[in-house]
């Protein structure tokens, strides 16, 4: 009796979905985060619409909240500054708010049943929220999907140019991404990384021939606790963007020759990004492999780079 009323139920609640969120839009990709988050997520629709299905995108969390999940580094969507020609459909407050009373009735884990690039789409209006991981197959269109052009980057100032041409012009060079603000925390489910991963990761290279690039919300402490160890370091603090143009940091990083990543996956996605055939990524050296998030691909699986690996 208790299973006849559960299905009863089922389907009352799906022709209710159906009713009240349109058809037409049967995707709704909710969108939050940093640069990378959005890159994600931007691809679970991508990867959707190839399955012919009608993808929107709900930007409203960058004005309801906007910041890191300490509430200290604003958050804006960047992608479409980043990337001017991706094709992309914004959703109107209107279908934001319908899809979220919808959602309320259905659980959360819609978007974990899905695999992406297969035939298991459903075929009911869904919404894809906070979808942060993704398969090692779908990785593999970002170089073709993400194209880097310096000369389409909004607000890519002239202090950023000039980096970016000293780094192109570096035949040896390492970018070092040092994830600090809410990843320095001692909670959540990222690992911690002090200064000995850096300085660890550092010395796997030349240091008399390498520059190394810094890119961190907290370049004092990269300074104090990095920088400073390591005798004859030839470096570069790049102190040029605040957090609102943070993907311009993510520009510059791709284009260093290798990349040593930390927390987060700010470090990975710019090695991706990153056109150097002969590229090295540097990851933690953790049991089972580095992953950002627990349901999250290991870096080691999507990277086309030569995996080298400093303790922590």
């Amino acid at each position: 009796m208790i299973d006849k009323f559960k299905r009863y139920l089922k389907k009352a609640l799906f022709l209710f979905r159906k009713m009240l969120v349109k058809e037409k839009y049967a995707t709704l990709v909710h969108v939050d985060g940093g640069i990378c988050s959005q890159m994600y997520q931007y691809v679970v629709g991508y990867a959707m619409a190839n399955q012919n299905r009608n993808v929107m995108y709900d930007l409203s969390w960058f004005k309801k909240y906007g910041k890191d999940m300490n509430g200290e580094y604003i958050y804006n969507f960047d992608l479409l500054k980043l990337f001017p020609n991706l094709d992309i459909h914004i959703a109107d407050d209107k279908m934001c708010r319908e899809y979220n009373i919808v959602s309320s009735f259905f659980p959360k884990s819609d978007s974990e049943k899905i695999t992406m690039c297969s035939n298991r789409i459903p075929s009911e209006p869904v919404l894809m929220q906070s979808y942060y991981w993704i398969d090692e197959k779908t990785y593999k269109i970002y170089p073709s999907l993400f194209k880097i052009d310096l000369n389409n980057i909004v607000d890519f100032s002239v202090e950023n140019q000039k980096m970016a041409n000293k780094i192109m012009k570096d035949d040896n060079s390492v970018g070092v991404h040092v994830r600090r603000g809410d990843m320095a925390s001692t909670t959540g489910f990222w690992i911690q990384l002090g200064p000995d991963y850096f300085i660890n990761a550092i010395k796997l290279f030349d240091i008399e021939t390498t520059h190394f690039y810094f890119f961190s919300q907290d370049l004092d402490w990269v300074e104090k606790n990095i920088v400073s160890k390591i005798d004859g370091l030839k470096s570069t603090l790049v102190d040029i963007n605040d957090s609102e143009h943070g993907y311009c940091d993510l520009a510059l990083l791709s284009l260093c020759k290798n990349q040593i990543a930390s927390q987060g996956s700010f470090g990975g996605v710019a090695s991706i990004l990153n056109s150097n055939k002969d590229k090295i990524l540097v990851l933690p050296k953790v049991e089972g492999g580095f992953k950002y998030h627990p349901k999250a691909c290991k870096w080691e699986d999507v990277t086309e780079a030569m995996v080298w690996y400093a303790e922590i």
